[in-house]
């Protein structure tokens, strides 16, 4: 059974608990970028697509919860070996929106989830696991006629929380995303 079968069987196998709930879901597209020339590695960039469920029944008031299933790829053109990783990561988020009005809302939102790397190195840095957190704050604007459209800036890290050693972690300044949801 290939690699791409697998993982795709656990995506819905890990879904499927949401089938029969009324929500909303959506898609996103993400780029970032280590601008700020930080060793975490330096030069890291990439991509990130991801799937998100937000069931009605988590959003109360000013608030929406959210599931965001991700895969991302990242590379550092700093370094000659371990060079590219790839990121698999399943994450709850919480996002707080304020000053709501018909056209556009702004908000703040923050998830910290579990991630599976392809790698235990990447731009020479010693992740210390294969499985990582994946943690992301930032803020964002939903809008659009239907107010299904929404944009976010965000700071994004990988670690290990200590739990393995050593805990070089990834970190990626500016992560830029854009989403529609369904």
């Amino acid at each position: 059974m290939s690699s791409c079968f697998k993982k795709l069987t656990l995506a819905l196998l890990c879904t499927a608990p949401f089938s029969a709930m009324a929500m909303q879901s959506g898609i996103a597209a993400s780029y970032g970028a280590n601008a700020f020339d930080i060793d975490h590695p330096k030069g890291v960039q990439g991509f990130n697509i991801a799937y998100t469920m937000q069931p009605d029944s988590w959003t109360f008031k000013q608030w929406e919860f959210l599931m965001n299933f991700s895969v991302g790829h990242w590379i550092t053109n700093d370094y000659t070996t371990d060079s590219s990783i790839n990121s698999y990561a399943i994450a709850p988020v919480a996002r707080w929106l304020f000053m709501q009005s018909a056209n556009m809302t702004p908000f703040l939102q923050a998830s910290i989830g579990g991630a599976y790397m392809s790698s235990q190195q990447f731009g020479g840095r010693n992740l210390g696991s294969r499985l990582l957190f994946q943690d992301q704050i930032g803020a964002g604007l939903v809008f659009g006629a239907k107010r299904n459209l929404y944009a976010t800036l965000q700071f994004l890290h990988y670690s290990n929380a200590h739990l393995a050693k050593p805990n070089d972690g990834i970190t990626v300044p500016i992560f830029f995303t854009v989403g529609y949801q369904f």
